[in-house]
């Protein structure tokens, strides 16, 4: 019936006008509204890369489906659970690793992150609650617990649930999942890492031959190097301290002791990037 046209409705008895008047405006101003306002398409018509695009708080992620060549494998017709982490996960990490996996060379190990955040099929959170662990695409599965603070995925937290796309669904979670593939690889280096090995590799050959200024000069150059590194390879309190340990080499007289005031402070250094990796 169109809105614009109203059929005449003769008084009922014991019915008053205006209580009669009353039901015929309210009825037609749903009708109004059912009109007016279209079936919303957006939880459905964009795909989990879209959606997560479109959200503006998933950045980071982004950032790491396009760096591992992922981000088509979500826009496919395949369904898919996403256990997201949000930017402010990302955040949490230290910023010498989240670097590290950002590195060409570890490249597949990102990927192996990234696919560990993803399940086949479409859950909903109350069917992600019900089971104890869920296989990813990783290989490796993810374990589920439910407690008064709702639903943790290993030591993550789900903060937001049932975001829906065409091809799934997005449940956001407070920190990145690492499987223990990733953890047990002891191959992932930082840039800070690969430096300070290869420093070593070439300085201490020169140092068991007697030719300690080569290798304190060698090390002097590697640390003038990972201080000119971007400022998330190192920590501030990492930076300021081989600030001060360069201070200190450029005034003693003695090469021996130059070298080995570097190699401490670098397997300083090494130890504190290794465990930002665990």
């Amino acid at each position: 019936m169109a809105l614009t046209s109203f059929l005449l409705v003769e008084r009922s008895d014991g019915m008053k006008a205006d209580d009669l008047f009353k039901k015929v405006c309210i009825a037609a101003l749903m009708a109004l509204c059912a009109l007016s306002v279209p079936a919303s398409k957006a939880e459905t018509s964009s795909n989990l890369a879209e959606v997560a695009v479109q959200a503006g708080n998933f950045k980071s992620l982004v950032k790491a489906l396009e760096a591992s060549e992922l981000v088509d494998a979500l826009t496919q017709d395949t369904s898919y659970t996403v256990f997201a982490p949000a930017d402010d996960a990302f955040k949490k990490l230290p910023e010498t690793l989240l670097a590290s996996f950002f590195q060409p060379e570890n490249k597949e190990i990102l990927k192996t992150i990234l696919l560990y955040h993803v399940v086949p099929g479409t859950l909903r959170v109350k069917e992600v609650s019900s089971v104890r662990q869920l296989s990813t695409l990783s290989g490796e599965a993810i374990q589920i617990r439910t407690s008064d603070g709702g639903v943790k995925v290993d030591q993550s937290t789900v903060v937001k649930a049932n975001i829906t796309a065409s091809n799934g669904v997005i449940h956001v979670l407070d920190e990145v999942l690492i499987p223990a593939s990733v953890k047990q690889q002891l191959t992932i280096k930082t840039p800070v890492m690969a430096l300070l090995e290869r420093a070593i590799e070439l300085g201490v050959p020169h140092f068991n031959h007697g030719n300690h200024q080569a290798c304190a000069d060698i090390y002097e150059t590697a640390a003038m190097g990972l201080l000119n590194m971007d400022k998330g390879a190192m920590s501030d309190a990492q930076r300021k301290m081989l600030g001060r340990v360069m201070q200190t080499a450029s005034k003693m007289h003695d090469s021996s002791g130059r070298a080995w005031t570097f190699r401490k402070a670098f397997d300083q250094l090494m130890e504190q990037q290794s465990m930002a990796l665990k």
